[in-house]
């Protein structure tokens, strides 16, 4: 289980190696150096509006208010309403967004930045007299197999409520649980979503 942050998604407008936002003062241009050439470059409103239209259409609105994600100066700021719109978006809208060509950056501490579970697996271990067995349920992430048993312990040991038997009855099979699993560098965390539906029968 993880904690509820603020969140952004910034919107910055690439020309060669120079990144801007914000609207267009009218004609408005700049100098970039290739080397020992000087390069004048005019910015396009048009596109720059179509392609903050093609955000509003995933369901992205302009943030009306600061947040500490990111710095205020550094983009066009974007919010969403909650943890299933901020889920829907990095899960199926995300990838849309890098067919069509947009530089995806992720930046350290998004709550979001999640990574697929590889596969599942269940093993049963009995014991050599035949008298008692165990069974072992876990999830492969970036080729390690991680046991699910402990995650959830600690989950219910932090947050009771959150997997009690009238709890877990309410929840829809596709709902799914975030869970942190440590970090994957010094920057990036671990972590899964962890659908209702495979984790019921086990609790």
């Amino acid at each position: 289980m993880v904690n509820e942050q603020q969140h952004r998604a910034g919107l910055s407008f690439s020309y060669g190696r120079m990144l801007v936002h914000g609207k267009s003062k009218g004609d408005e241009r700049f100098l970039q150096l290739d080397g020992e050439d000087r390069q004048a470059i005019t910015r396009n409103p048009k596109a720059e509006q179509a392609l903050r239209q093609r955000l509003q259409q995933l369901g992205l609105r302009p943030a009306l208010r600061q947040s500490l994600a990111l710095p205020k100066d550094s983009a066009e700021m974007y919010d969403l309403s909650g943890e299933a719109a901020w889920l829907h978006f990095v899960q199926q809208q995300l990838p849309q967004l890098r067919d069509e060509g947009w530089e995806i950056v992720i930046q350290p501490g998004f709550a979001y930045d999640l990574t697929d579970i590889e596969h599942w697996y269940a093993e049963v271990e009995e014991s050599p007299e035949h008298s008692w067995f165990e069974l072992v349920l876990g999830i492969v992430v970036e080729g390690q197999r991680i046991s699910l048993l402990p995650v959830l312990l600690d989950v219910i040991r932090k947050t009771p409520t959150l997997l009690a038997a009238e709890q877990l009855a309410q929840r829809r099979d596709d709902e799914v649980m975030r869970i942190a699993l440590g970090r994957r560098d010094r920057e990036h965390p671990l972590q899964v979503l962890l659908p209702f539906g495979r984790l019921k029968p086990i609790l």
